[in-house]
């Protein structure tokens, strides 16, 4: 047996204690159900295009996950993490300018680390000026507290990359600028999604209807590919291979 093939081997081993028993191929479909069927010659070339850039093989693979509409996933290879589509590794950098690739080298990570993150929701206005749809003023929460999980990756040169899914938002409504808002709040949907909106209050102390900007779409239950299992058993995984 090679180095290398041996190297993959092991690899393999560590993944399935990580993550149990698992095909190479794990795609979800619209639902968040794991797709039975066979994929596809056809359809693997497509994933492995969208997630790995079209650099790696079938061979090359340890798993790879995926939405069967091509939306987003990552993987797994026998050297590095992929990720594709919607999700991107996005640098962490104080300057606020950040960069983003596709794959980072298990060669290349100091550390990953599963990180939870906590931000009040005013704080997501000023980052992000996505709106959703109407919304009544019996449903303004204002300075709620959002909790996620995400996946740090520190590498040798320095650096922090966040795995990031990102927004998807719609066109852009009537706005004002965020010290203009009287009022902004947070919607949390049956479906996980959340929404973001502003309101004005007008002269005579009335409201006006939520003021529609963007729209705002995290992801939501039916989001399996990136859920905080799967965040977790990544960066464990990565920590057994990394260097």
């Amino acid at each position: 047996m090679s180095a290398d093939l041996k190297k993959l081997v092991e690899m393999v081993e560590i993944f399935e204690v990580v993550f149990g028993h698992c095909n190479v191929w794990n795609i979800f479909d619209n639902n968040g159900r794991i797709l039975n069927e066979e994929l596809s010659n056809a359809k693997k070339r497509m994933f492995l295009k969208m997630v790995c850039n079209g650099e790696y093989e079938e061979q090359d693979l340890i798993h790879l996950c995926a939405d069967e509409d091509f939306t987003a996933g990552w993987a797994l290879t026998k050297d590095s993490f992929c990720v594709g589509g919607d999700i991107s590794l996005i640098q962490v950098a104080e300057n606020k300018q950040n960069f983003s690739k596709f794959k980072i080298n298990y060669s290349d990570i100091e550390d990953a680390e599963y990180y939870k993150i906590e931000s009040n929701s005013n704080d997501l206005f000023s980052q992000n000026s996505f709106f959703d749809d109407i919304i009544s003023s019996s449903d303004l929460f204002s300075n709620k507290i959002i909790t996620s999980h995400e996946i740090l990756i520190s590498d040798f040169d320095g650096y922090v990359w966040q795995v990031l899914r990102k927004f998807t938002d719609s066109d852009q409504f009537e706005s004002y600028s965020p010290n203009d808002w009287d009022e902004v709040g947070e919607k949390i949907f049956d479906d996980g999604t959340r929404s973001a909106f502003g309101m004005k209050i007008l002269d005579g102390g009335e409201y006006r209807e939520p003021i529609i900007e963007r729209k705002i779409k995290f992801p939501s239950d039916k989001d399996k590919i990136l859920s905080d299992n799967f965040k977790a058993k990544i960066v464990k995984f990565l920590n057994f291979v990394k260097s």
